[in-house]
């Protein structure tokens, strides 16, 4: 889960962790998360009540003024900024699991 209503896009390399994207959209905690059997998404479902989908590809075109912030930068603040494809509505409770078929 998320207290801060993000997501972060996690590259993992021999040891190492950085995030690459922060994944921005949900208005309230982030309880849950999955990825699809494609590897191609990821949804995630709030207390918002909303369950919002987002593109794993690494090939999406970046805000130029993100990238040149990032290089400037080194800490967790350098992700780059993503906004979900699908965000889908309806449910009255927050939303505490995902499963795709």
């Amino acid at each position: 889960t998320s207290l801060d209503q993000n997501l972060c896009y996690v590259a993992v390399e021999d040891s190492d962790c950085s995030c690459l994207y922060s994944l921005r959209g949900h208005t309230e905690t982030v309880t849950c998360c999955s990825v699809s059997p494609s590897k191609e998404q990821i949804a995630s479902g709030s207390w918002d009540t909303h369950l919002k989908v987002w593109s794993t590809s690494l090939n999406e075109p970046c805000d130029s003024e993100q990238v040149s912030k990032r290089r400037k930068n080194t800490g967790p603040q350098s992700s780059l900024l993503r906004t979900p494809l699908l965000t889908l509505g309806g449910h009255t409770q927050g939303i505490t699991g995902i499963c795709w078929k």
